[in-house]
């Protein structure tokens, strides 16, 4: 995998000047990096874990915390902890 000074070193000999010759920098770095392909699959399946696992523990809230903190924004007294 390029380290940093290559990129840079890259960046200064070509010169993107659009968006389009940076993702063709990008792309062919990231072509060398082996088995890329998987990281937007572990990414979605990472998220699709993270987001149903909030989901259940919302739902398994019980009502009178959700309704606590429903209203905690809009209540004004000083015996709420900060």
């Amino acid at each position: 995998m390029p380290t940093c000074n290559v990129w840079v070193l890259t960046l200064a000999k070509n010169k993107p000047h659009n968006i389009a010759d940076m993702s063709k920098i990008i792309k062919q770095y990231a072509d060398q990096i082996a088995g890329i392909e998987w990281y937007p699959v572990a990414s979605l399946i990472i998220f699709t874990l993270f987001f149903a696992g909030v989901l259940m523990y919302v739902k398994r809230m019980p009502k009178e915390e959700v309704s606590e903190l429903s209203n905690l924004p809009l209540d004004l007294s000083e015996d709420t902890k900060h």
